[in-house]
């Protein structure tokens, strides 16, 4: 299984909020996603090794697929095959990774360390965003200038970047670094593809997460990603789209699930289906509160 596609599972998400989806063991979802996303796909990043001619019989076969192989593809699959086997063990391996010449495998080696509180990987991964958005997504005024075939090549490396840069920015915002926050903005609200909203969406969903327990997440922000996320709720015309904002807002504090809950609802463009288990859900937030509500009243007040 892919990163990306582990990453999403939207519907999922919302599943699990309402207690309808057992499929992993109690706590799993408070294991860091970098680590479920080594264990869940350890079958196939060991078979990608495998088809690029790397053995995985041992460490020091991963090891050295990390540091020699020269496929990227290869490199990153054997970070995330040592996370799976031996966790921090591996550390200063993830760090190696930080210094390769593909983005993804810095990209895998940063959130690798950051599920052992290790945030080394946050500058290198500034310096990718840099790189792939220099305008935070603005329009570039260079295109405007080119014809013919030379302006559809350009235009092509721009997707390319874009979806190299979105892919960076919800990297950090898993770090708890809201760098990524201006460009998931504008790709969330203005973006031309689906996939580069999708990662947008996650972006502000894990910075609205983080914030709500460490306030300096945001600090010096000038955006405000959940009022971005309410925007994206009431605008977004894409089913996976939406699927990918109802299961983000899945993880968020119940209130800020609500509102956007809310938004969706009221949004002509989710199915009835999607808009059925939406209100399922707030019920059973109803409920539970209702029974919160009813046990603080009755508890034995202190002396």
């Amino acid at each position: 299984m892919k990163m990306r596609e582990i990453r999403r599972m939207p519907l999922c998400a919302v599943l699990i909020i309402a207690g309808m989806c057992g499929a992993h063991p109690p706590g799993w979802e408070k294991i860091p996603l970098a680590l479920r996303v080594a264990q869940e796909g350890r079958a196939g990043y060991e078979a990608t090794l495998k088809e690029w001619g790397c053995p995985v019989d041992t460490v020091a076969q991963l090891q050295e697929a990390v540091t020699n192989s020269k496929h990227p593809p290869a490199r990153w699959s054997a970070l995330n095959v040592l996370a799976a086997r031996v966790g921090q063990d591996a550390i200063p391996v993830f760090k190696e990774g930080l210094k390769d010449a593909d983005y993804r495998v810095r990209l895998t080696g940063a959130l690798l360390l950051g599920a052992f509180g290790d945030k080394s990987g946050i500058p290198v991964l500034r310096r990718d965003l840099a790189t792939f958005a220099p305008r935070n997504g603005e329009p570039d005024p260079n295109l405007m200038k080119l014809q013919g075939q030379e302006l559809i090549q350009a235009k092509r490396r721009k997707v390319t970047q874009m979806t190299n840069a979105i892919e960076v920015a919800e990297a950090l915002s898993r770090l708890g670094d809201a760098s990524g926050l201006p460009l998931a903005a504008r790709v969330a609200l203005e973006g031309e593809y689906g996939a580069h909203r999708m990662d947008a969406i996650n972006t502000l969903a894990n910075l609205v997460v983080g914030a709500a327990s460490d306030k300096s997440v945001l600090a010096g922000q000038t955006i405000d990603p959940e009022a971005v996320l309410l925007a994206a709720a009431e605008s977004e015309t894409e089913a996976g789209v939406i699927g990918t904002i109802m299961g983000d807002a899945a993880r968020l504090p119940r209130e800020k699930a609500r509102r956007v809950y809310e938004k969706l609802i009221a949004s002509p463009y989710p199915t009835e289906k999607d808009r059925e288990m939406m209100k399922s859900i707030l019920k059973l937030y109803d409920r539970e509160a209702k029974k919160q509500s009813k046990a603080q009243s009755t508890a034995p007040k202190k002396q």
